[in-house]
């Protein structure tokens, strides 16, 4: 126990030094949002921007509460294919096991946008 406490001392203290400042990634996600948020802060109406974010989390409220049940993975829950035992899971995700879930949240968005 007191060894895993001292990796995770380790750990975290390499997450907060080290970790972001080489991190090309963490630099260009904080590059792009800082880009973003002057451009709106610039370009849209915060009226609007604020109604937009609004049907945004509305989406994402529906889009869970709908399809987190439906979703169809690849893998079972011990890690292996499903094969036969689940055939339309492999016709669920866009490519392998990304984009799970995707025929749910089109309708989703369809129903949305034509309500709109």
């Amino acid at each position: 126990q007191q060894q895993h406490d001292q990796d995770n001392v380790l750990f975290q203290a390499y997450l907060e030094q080290n970790y972001t400042q080489d991190n090309l990634d963490v630099i260009l996600y904080e590059y792009v949002n800082a880009s973003l948020t002057a451009t709106l802060e610039r370009h849209v109406d915060p009226h609007q921007l604020s109604q937009w974010l609004r049907q945004l989390q509305e989406l994402q409220h529906q889009a869970q509460s709908k399809c987190q049940a439906k979703a169809q993975f690849p893998c079972g829950s011990g890690g292996g294919g499903q094969g036969r035992k689940n055939p339309q899971a492999s016709h669920n995700c866009y490519w392998r096991d990304m984009g799970c879930g995707y025929p749910c949240l089109d309708q989703v968005f369809s129903l949305a946008s034509s309500s709109s």
